[in-house]
Order: C-alpha cells, then sequence, then structure tokens
C-alpha cells in the first residue's frame, strides 16, 4: 500500500518536498487555523499561497522496502517524479558507511540499549 505526501510547488516547480502541516505553520507562525487541521484544504488560504502562486498536489509514494536497517537506510528523492500528472516517489536505498553514533545513555550493543539513571552503586537497571 503505498503512502500519500504532499510537495508545494509553483507550476511545476518544486519548492519543498515532503510539504506537511509543521511547514504550513513554521511559513504562516500568525495564522490562526481553529480546530483545522486539514492542511490540504487550509493551504491555498495562506498568505504564503496567495501572494507567491503556490499550490500542493498530492504524491504517490512507494513503501518502505524490506532492508537490512544495521548496513542499509532509505531516503526520499529530494523531488518527486512527475508522469502522465501524477507525481510519485520511490524510496531510494544506500548502504550506511558510517553507523548511528550511541546517544548519551546507552550502552555498545546493537540495537541501543538504554541504561537508567543509577545512584545506588549496584549494577544499572538495562531497558531493551
Amino acid at each position: 500500500m503505498s503512502t500519500i505526501y504532499y510537495v508545494k510547488l509553483k507550476g511545476n516547480e518544486v519548492i519543498k518536498f515532503p510539504y506537511d502541516l509543521v511547514d504550513l505553520q513554521n511559513e504562516n507562525p500568525y495564522t490562526n487555523y481553529g480546530d483545522r487541521d486539514d492542511f490540504w484544504n487550509i493551504f491555498p488560504e495562506t498568505e504564503n499561497a496567495k501572494n507567491n502562486g503556490y499550490t500542493l498536489s498530492q504524491v504517490i509514494v512507494s513503501d518502505i522496502p524490506d532492508i537490512n536497517w544495521i548496513i542499509q537506510n532509505a531516503k526520499l528523492p529530494e523531488v518527486p517524479t512527475l508522469t502522465n500528472g501524477e507525481w510519485t516517489a520511490d524510496w531510494i536505498i544506500f548502504d550506511r558507511t558510517t553507523f548511528p553514533a550511541e546517544p548519551p545513555g546507552y550502552v555498545g550493543v546493537w540495537p541501543p540499549t538504554k541504561i537508567m539513571n543509577n545512584t545506588s552503586g549496584s549494577a544499572p537497571n538495562v531497558i531493551g
């Protein structure tokens, strides 16, 4: 099953992909949306869209393929593809050249395991 993302456009020029509600709010910080959270319908009413001629379009994004997340990663392309009037995007798979750094408070095992704060001097409690 594919997922729907959005792309911000000026004509057929991609301005931002993916584009979401957070982007809309960041670009229009003084707009009151009330209880509305349907940014698909809100977007055309914003000053940013009106003043710059921006539109939104749906992008059909393929499912993330099964990969070995320890040695591979996936990302969306910077620009989706327009074919026969439909925007699409497929995940780009690439091999990791470095492994993710361990966040503070994690021990050197994979997957990272958080150690709870331990002030008793006894063996640490480990959360998996």
